[in-house]
């Protein structure tokens, strides 16, 4: 009886807890309804902690409302063999509609095949299948013509700013809180629920980082096992730089373990492939150089160093078209040293490219430097932009010996290498390209921490 009644009392708390995901219910909702559904499996994949289990619980609660039938298979992180997996499937009867939940489909990797080819084909054509895991589904998945409109891949992602707030409200943490927690967090449900549960139980949190336990906890889950230290230093290294590529890598680690490095973060689910290189999660990037930071500062300097090195060559060798973007990659390893740059927003930083100005750019320049509208007509605004006109220059090469002024001991100045008091011995080289104006009312976009550039 005791068992019965906690067995409610969570079933009841976890149902009041879980918040947003509202397209995915409706997705499962609209199959169930439909007496020939849409996809015969749905594939749920993202990193961990990000809730993939409580989706399926929210759809085995929509399954039992409408009286269908669910079976489960749970994760089992000593893998599954076709025998277990058959028994742990149970009978197949008839033709009824029913539902099969695998939670944990990472395990089941060695499986795939066979599942795909074999086991899920056998089931009853009325059945919906859901896989969790973590990977994507892989490339036999979406080219095997048997299953082409038969599934649905759908991504789980971290929660909303708004959902954040509504699950947090949920767990009755204090208003004045929830906007930190949502922000520091990321919207990460694992983070959150941990971060609430702190608060619950009287921790102090305070300030914009998450404590040393909870940083632990989520790399756990983000992360599961790193096979050396060489792999180690790549995923050091990704938290770091702004996007991750093989020579990157192979200049941090030798040629010999660069490829298995980059092979292995791009297979980790809480990273993501971009034009350019790959990328980590927002809050896997923060996790992971919270918790090297903590535990080893003195690596936390040296993979600092390695990366900023990197970047330091590239601006000196580059060819000129990828020197804006080695400019953007250095920058950016400064992203979690507080106290060191003006704000950024560093989600979008580095995917814009500048490109040489073009005549009929010349009087939109202007107004801009000017700071007056294209519309406005004024004796007094035609004045300004008659002085900013003669004033300003072209984009052109800045020179590493010009000097700077306004910089402070805690603002690494791209022009000078001004050495930040946060992290000594690191030094900044110099940008090699800005808006060469001489008005104060026009800040480069190269500059930083108040630094402004020398005329010319």
């Amino acid at each position: 009886m005791t068992k019965r009644i906690l067995a409610g009392q969570r079933a009841a708390r976890r149902r009041r807890l879980f918040t947003g995901r509202s397209s995915h219910l409706e997705l499962f909702r609209g199959a169930l309804a439909d007496d020939l559904a849409p996809f015969a499996v749905l594939q749920v994949y993202g990193p961990g902690g990000v809730g993939k289990t409580a989706l399926l619980d929210a759809y085995a609660d929509l399954a039992e409302q409408t009286a269908v039938p669910v079976r489960r298979i749970p994760p089992n992180d000593g893998g599954v063999s076709r025998e277990a997996f058959l028994a742990a499937l149970g009978s197949v009867p008839g033709t009824g509609r029913e539902v099969l939940l695998v939670d944990g489909y990472e395990r089941l990797l060695p499986l795939d095949g066979w599942l795909r080819t074999e086991a899920l084909p056998g089931v009853p054509d009325s059945w919906i299948t859901v896989l969790a895991g973590r990977p994507e589904p892989s490339v036999e998945w979406r080219t095997d013509p048997v299953w082409q409109g038969l599934r649905r891949d759908v991504a789980l992602r971290n929660l909303s700013p708004r959902e954040s707030a509504e699950f947090l409200a949920a767990c009755g943490l204090d208003p004045g809180l929830r906007s930190w927690a949502a922000d520091v967090t990321h919207g990460h449900p694992l983070a959150l629920a941990l971060v609430a549960d702190l608060l619950d139980q009287g921790a102090a949190l305070t300030g914009g980082a998450l404590p040393p336990d909870v940083v632990s906890a989520l790399l756990s889950r983000l992360v599961e096992a790193t096979p050396d230290a060489a792999h180690r230093r790549a995923l050091e290294v990704s938290a770091l730089s702004r996007v991750t590529t093989e020579p990157l890598l192979r200049d941090v680690l030798g040629a010999d373990g660069a490829g298995e490095a980059f092979a292995w973060l791009r297979g980790l689910s809480c990273m993501e492939a971009e034009p350019d290189g790959l990328r980590p999660h927002d809050l896997a990037r923060d996790v992971i150089d919270a918790e090297l930071r903590w535990r080893d500062p003195e690596t936390y300097a040296e993979v600092f160093r390695a990366v900023s090195g990197n970047a330091r060559r590239r601006l000196a060798q580059s060819p000129a078209g990828d020197r804006q973007r080695a400019a953007h990659d250095f920058k950016y390893i400064y992203k979690n040293l507080s106290g060191v740059l003006t704000p950024v927003d560093w989600d979008t930083w580095g995917q814009h490219r500048p490109e040489p100005a073009r005549p009929a750019d010349g009087a939109q320049i202007v107004d801009i430097a000017a700071g007056v509208g294209p519309q406005t007509a004024s004796a007094a605004c035609t004045r300004r932009r008659r002085r900013t006109q003669r004033r300003c220059r072209a984009w052109s090469t800045r020179s590493p010996s010009r000097t700077c002024r306004g910089t402070s001991s805690r603002c690494p100045c791209p022009a000078c290498g001004t050495t930040t008091s946060t992290m000594p011995g690191i030094r900044v080289p110099p940008v090699l390209t800005s808006c060469s104006t001489a008005h104060p009312s026009a800040a480069s976009p190269t500059t930083s921490g108040g630094c402004r550039p020398a005329t010319g």
